[in-house]
């Protein structure tokens, strides 16, 4: 077990550093530009700039969603395997870890040249993180085991 509960928070620091990465000035919207607009460009040929910067944008706030559940997916898993705790405290643990992380890259930002913290972005976060920590109560038994190692 203990080597166990050592790989899930390995997974946890690993994934936070990721998204820690991810909010680095190096990743800021002209960046990705550069990447996403001729992908967007090829997938929607004659696409407007207006309409390119649109969905440029939803796809950034969708990745903001997805990194964020597995985030909490992640914590979840880590205090669950590590604690004996009731699956519900798990829950609202890893949503305070990922609110923490969320608010603190957003900080970080607003002091980034080519970045801004936007407050909006970490309640995209949390929502993300917490449809991903409820699809988990709804899941058959058997998924919860595989994504947990728990089945309540």
């Amino acid at each position: 077990m203990r080597g166990e509960a050592i790989a899930t928070w390995g997974a946890v620091v690993a994934w936070t550093w990721l998204i820690w990465g991810l909010g680095g000035d190096d990743f800021s919207l002209a960046s990705t530009s550069r990447i996403l607009g001729p992908l967007l460009q090829w997938l929607f040929p004659g696409i407007s700039p207006e309409s390119l910067e649109i969905v440029h944008i939803a796809v950034r706030k969708g990745f903001h969603a997805l990194e964020y559940a597995a985030l909490a997916l992640l914590a979840l898993r880590a205090l669950l395997l590590t604690w004996a705790l009731p699956a519900a405290r798990g829950a609202a643990l890893a949503l305070a870890f990922t609110l923490a992380v969320a608010a603190s890259d957003e900080a970080r930002q607003a002091w980034s040249g080519a970045r801004e913290g936007a407050w909006a972005d970490v309640v995209l976060d949390l929502a993300g993180a917490g449809a991903a920590v409820a699809a988990v109560r709804v899941l058959p038994g058997w998924a919860k085991r595989l994504l947990i190692g728990r089945g309540d």
